[in-house]
């Protein structure tokens, strides 16, 4: 349970003399706590800040915020098809507020919509891809440098590092160490990509907001951009909006959905706003293979070493998802081939 008067008082330092009405915890995400919080004056949305994934470089999250902000405001919601959280300074004028515990908290005014994940997705299919690829517009962009705020974002070989330096200790399992022991050197060999672009990091439908009494979304996650390939994003908007995920709590199931896979690809390289060239767009598939598989590599490295980075209540839900990372991995790679054989016909849809 929260404490309510903590979070008032937290509330308090960026809103000057709030009148709350109600205070409620929103669903755990992977990453932040996040409380909505009703005033005279609207609703916010309160987040503390993960210390063990962004502790150590805040100002390197404000930092990649504020420039990012200078982007979008040129173009704008209407041009770029989605909005995003307006951070609200404390009243020392940072984004970001450090308390006296040294926890992080920010606040933006609440967005309405639900997120895609939560929703049937098959009609905004469409939608989603054409606001990844003016996410992707809008980060070419960007003038200045770009922080790492996590360390070896996205790198495949430091996770699989990461993965070997674990002790041979209690707790391995079977299926994802042959998962591993047999997929990995493909990833190597096929799906490693050239860091050319400062991509989002984390573009799953989980972090898209969709409004059904106007159509609209918002991007609600900001935390991840980093330098590296685009082709990251576009496998792991895939992974999210064309995996029908099983029951959890019963090690995965689900189904790989094609038609969603194609329908976002096609959606994807038809956009106007769109950044790939030739030689990214013919690795398609490697991109689509990709993430499944490093998701599930860090799922169960993170389970292996306590579920540090992504905290869990169950001690073995990220096993869980560990399994079902890899399981999506192989069905996806049954479908598309070796990574030259771009699958499912998007080369037919390509745009230059």
């Amino acid at each position: 349970m929260f404490a309510a008067d903590t979070i008032s008082r937290i509330a308090g330092v960026f809103l000057p003399n709030p009148r709350i009405f109600q205070i409620s915890k929103e669903p755990a995400g992977n990453i932040n706590g996040t409380y909505r919080i009703h005033t005279a004056d609207g609703t916010y949305m309160l987040q503390e800040i993960s210390r063990t994934v962004f502790g150590k470089n805040m100002k390197g999250l404000e930092h990649n915020y504020r420039q990012f902000l200078k982007v979008y405001d040129q173009y704008g919601p209407e041009q770029v098809g989605f909005a995003v959280p307006r951070w609200l300074p404390d009243k020392e004028g940072r984004l970001i507020h450090r308390d006296e515990e040294q926890k992080h908290w920010r606040i933006y005014r609440y967005l309405p919509g639900k997120p895609l994940s939560e929703l049937a997705v098959s009609g905004k299919t469409e939608l989603f891809a054409n606001a990844v690829a003016a996410m992707h517009f809008l980060l070419s962009h960007i003038t200045g440098d770009v922080a790492e705020v996590i360390g070896h974002y996205h790198d495949i070989r430091r996770y699989a590092e990461a993965f070997f330096s674990v002790g041979a200790a209690g707790g391995r399992d079977a299926e994802c160490e042959e998962s591993i022991a047999t997929g990995l050197p493909f990833i190597l060999d096929h799906c490693v990509f050239e860091k050319n672009a400062v991509i989002h990091g984390d573009t799953k439908i989980g972090n898209v907001l969709y409004d059904e009494n106007t159509g609209r979304l918002s991007f609600i996650d900001l935390d991840t951009f980093c330098y590296s390939s685009r082709l990251i994003d576009i496998g792991d908007g895939v992974r999210s909006i064309a995996y029908r995920r099983g029951d959890e709590g019963r090690d995965g199931g689900g189904c790989f959905d094609q038609a969603l896979c194609r329908d976002f690809l096609k959606a994807y390289v038809s956009s106007l706003l769109c950044r790939l060239d030739q030689a990214e767009a013919s690795r398609l598939s490697d991109a689509v293979m990709r993430i499944p598989f490093e998701l599930g590599l860090r799922y169960y490295t993170d389970y292996l070493t306590g579920n540090r980075y992504f905290p869990t209540s169950d001690p073995r839900r990220n096993l869980v998802r560990a399994k079902e990372q890899f399981r999506l991995y192989r069905e996806i790679r049954r479908c598309c081939g070796l990574a030259e054989d771009c699958a499912f016909g998007v080369s037919q849809a390509f745009v230059f």
